[in-house]
């Protein structure tokens, strides 16, 4: 069983970890600690107590990896001996959230019955609390005889999404203002913001470069990527990478000849920023590839490198959901 709450999962894992914690930092203040020993009690606390525990008035022994006693902790022959009270606190934080999240929901209607499905489902604690708390309210405590792993109720959820969500083509271009070489873009009369590099280069600012064409349908396996040529001496100062992500509807009042910007380098109007992509590159000399991709929760965009053979990634940037 597992319900999410402001990004915080509740369920098996959340007790294992935290009895985990309990532990290592109970045995740190022993002669027993160490990995060994934490991955053997863990070892026996799922196998032999999270899927039996029932009450606080059990009382749980854990055979150590060494012999030895340590009257202070609890520990006579190489076994620790914990009582049902102290297993209870590791199960309170999640049932009580699991409790609370559901009083929420069966108070909004007329619900008769909640189901347990997954292996959290069938903890005989977790069972027993819902049923002091439910069934006086006239709703059932149904748990499914299905296996543990099948998890009915994470798979329907799925299998609904997965049939009913389809990708939608984005609504705009999203893309930046770059800077094209001079000598092949420069026409007479033409008084745009021409850059300079340090080798003598001369480039002209705020030409239109799109990433993401309006109409994309976006796969969250596929990131589209767009070299962004940008270069750093290794004596620089400053070797922080920043670029503006902007959105653009090509069937609105089309941008002049393919430039973003006006003469003075001011932006048109049909063109509206997104967000920031930055990046500290350090003593990196490269071209960067500016990449748009489907996160966990939104449209994101980042800038990407390799460095030492392994690919680097700077902070992703959220795209606000009015641009796609």
């Amino acid at each position: 069983m597992r319900m999410v709450d402001r990004c915080i999962e509740f369920g098996a894992a959340a007790v294992s970890r935290a009895f985990q914690e309990w532990i290592t930092k109970k045995l740190s203040k022993t002669k027993f600690k160490g990995a060994d020993v934490t991955a053997s009690i863990m070892e026996q606390f799922e196998q032999k107590v999270k899927c039996k525990f029932l009450s606080p008035n059990e009382l749980f022994e854990f055979r150590l990896a060494e012999t030895g006693n340590d009257s202070n902790h609890g520990i006579k022959d190489g076994v620790l001996k914990l009582s049902g009270v102290k297993i209870e606190d590791m199960y309170l934080p999640t049932v009580s959230a699991i409790i609370a999240r559901l009083s929420a929901v069966v108070s909004l209607g007329e619900a008769k019955a909640i189901v347990l499905a997954g292996g959290f489902g069938e903890s005989p604690y977790l069972q027993r609390r819902l049923r002091e708390t439910f069934e006086p309210r006239g709703v059932a405590i149904v748990v499914t005889d299905i296996p543990a792993l099948t998890a009915v109720s994470d798979g329907a959820m799925r299998f609904y999404l997965t049939h009913t969500i389809r990708p939608k083509p984005t609504r705009f271009d999203l893309g930046v203002s770059s800077a094209v070489d001079w000598s092949k873009n420069w026409q007479k009369g033409m008084d745009r913001p021409v850059f300079v590099s340090v080798s003598g280069k001369r480039s002209i600012l705020g030409r239109w470069t799109a990433i993401v064409p309006k109409g994309t349908l976006l796969d969250p396996a596929v990131p589209i990527s767009k070299v962004y040529n940008v270069k750093y001496a290794l004596e620089a100062k400053d070797a922080s990478f920043r670029v503006d992500l902007w959105a653009h509807d090509p069937s609105s009042e089309p941008s002049a000849e393919g430039w973003m910007t006006d003469m003075a380098g001011v932006p048109y109007p049909n063109f509206a920023p997104v967000c920031t992509v930055e990046a500290d590159l350090a003593s990196l000399v490269a071209s960067l590839p500016l990449i748009v991709y489907v996160g966990t929760e939104s449209l994101e965009a980042c800038v990407r490198w390799m460095e030492n053979g392994v690919e680097k990634r700077g902070p992703s940037s959220r795209i606000p959901s009015e641009f796609f």
